[in-house]
């Protein structure tokens, strides 16, 4: 049975539970990642090119009819772009004019999405910031939505589509604002299967097997990808690239009502990975949502901790997880795979942090950070000690919402009982705990107990009317 565990404190005698924080909503990442896939399919992989811009880099190092190995690579060093908004004239290239016309589902020449590109942007000083401003639009505005009219005029005028209306939108407001820009199809591994969704460094990116994201052009860099649902000013390295169909790259499948047919044959295989990347900072926007960005070239770090989470022997730990304490309320982050994790967007003074994970003994840590301060704090997890048990009533069953919480020091952790009484504490420090339980028109008397390191005890509570 599925458990959910959450901290409470108490003030005045009564209980409060950790709720999220509000934190700034765009994070911003620097590093590298580079994934190798092998793609197969029986009946013959689609044509899939080797390109590269500012950020990205794909590859195809072997192939043959039936299978490609693929190199998809992400460089986030600092985007270095100084460049004026509004651009200046003549600052295309003539090659360029192209991607500022209009298209059919790209109405970059309609008075709506001209004015609504005008209002959105103005103020705005730099490429950089006008392209964040319309990102941050379309994510606000546009609901997730595959089965509607995916054009750019829909799109502004319903609020709603999928990758292609966020795509067609962002790219027609910046045609009509004299910035060349392009749509590009690809796949988001496996690519066999719908509904899935990738979550990078705590964003997900939603679709299926076939996704659409974005190109912007900036003069003094080049050509930059960004997805209007995940990330600005780059794209994580599971955006597998198919084609840009306005410059002729690649494959020029088209999407048919609202989504393209997933080529269930096709399987993705990851070969080999090195991932370096990590949150360095957070900034506002887009209103109540998270992306990822890329750092700007004049970037400082501040108001970060950082660093890995490790077994005794110095192992990563999976399933790792940091709470972030302001006051009562907390928030929850999960820790990489390898380790690794980064909180950033912390104000100067008192950070406290709970670092845990099933089967370890939670560990605490209190900073103080200063006005501009990137903390490296690796952090090691003792085993620790399991408490489960059976909460029985006499002469009835247990109501729906009955909790168990574990007492320790004036704080407590909340298990979920089961519909057959059952609860578990997977992960507690060795020492003395009370216990209690929480039952609509029951109660039963607490429970002390005392556990050592390794130790799994399980006991049983009782309670009556």
């Amino acid at each position: 049975m599925k458990r959910f565990f959450f901290y409470i404190v108490v003030l005045c005698g009564a209980l409060f539970f950790a709720s999220g924080l509000s934190l700034a909503e765009t994070t911003l990442l620097r590093g590298e990642h580079t994934i190798t896939y092998d793609i197969i399919n029986p009946e013959g992989v689609w044509e899939i090119p080797d390109y590269s811009n500012d950020s990205f880099s794909q590859k195809i190092i072997e192939a043959d009819e039936y299978s490609k190995r693929v190199v998809v690579s992400i460089k986030l060093h600092p985007l270095n772009s100084k460049i004026a908004f509004p651009l200046p004239s003549g600052i295309i290239p003539n090659e360029l004019l192209p991607f500022l016309k209009p298209e059919k589902d790209i109405q970059s020449d309609n008075p709506a999405i001209i004015e609504a590109a005008r209002r959105i942007t103005k103020g705005a000083t730099t490429l950089t910031a006008a392209v964040d401003r319309i990102v941050n639009f379309a994510m606000d505005h546009i609901n997730y939505v595959i089965n509607t009219k995916q054009d750019a005029l829909s799109a502004l005028r319903n609020g709603r589509g999928s990758c292609q209306g966020f795509s067609n939108l962002c790219v027609a407001m910046l045609r009509s604002l004299g910035v060349p820009a392009r749509t590009a199809v690809g796949y988001l591994p496996p690519g066999y299967d719908w509904g899935i969704s990738k979550d990078y460094w705590g964003v997900k990116t939603h679709g299926g097997g076939y996704h659409m994201w974005f190109e912007a052009y900036y003069p003094d860099t080049g050509w930059t990808f960004t997805d209007a649902q995940h990330s600005k000013n780059f794209v994580d390295p599971f955006h597998v690239l198919m084609g840009i169909p306005a410059a002729g790259i690649g494959s020029m499948h088209e999407f048919r009502k609202g989504f393209v047919d997933v080529d269930r044959g096709t399987s993705f295989t990851v070969f080999d990975e090195k991932n370096t990347t990590e949150p360095v900072d957070e900034v506002p926007g887009p209103e109540g949502k998270k992306l990822l960005g890329r750092v700007s070239q004049d970037f400082i770090a501040k108001g970060a901790v950082r660093g890995t989470i490790a077994d005794e022997g110095g192992k990563p730990i999976k399933g790792a997880q940091v709470v972030i304490w302001k006051g009562s309320q907390g928030r929850v982050m999960p820790a990489r795979e390898d380790g690794r994790y980064g909180i950033v967007g912390l104000k100067k003074g008192s950070v406290h942090l709970t670092f845990k994970a099933i089967g370890y003994a939670p560990v605490e840590h209190y900073l103080e950070l200063g006005d501009v301060e990137d903390r490296i704090l690796n952090v090691t997890l003792e085993p620790g000690a399991q408490i489960s048990g059976k909460v029985v009533c006499e002469g009835g069953r247990l109501p729906k919402g009955t909790t168990v919480t574990l007492w320790e020091e004036g704080r407590g952790t909340v298990a979920e009982v089961g519909k057959d009484g059952s609860f578990e504490f997977p992960s507690v420090g060795e020492g003395e705990y009370v216990l209690t339980v929480k039952a609509d028109g029951l109660k039963g008397d607490p429970a002390k107990v005392t556990v050592k390191k390794g130790e799994t005890k399980e006991i049983v509570m009782t309670v009556h009317p």
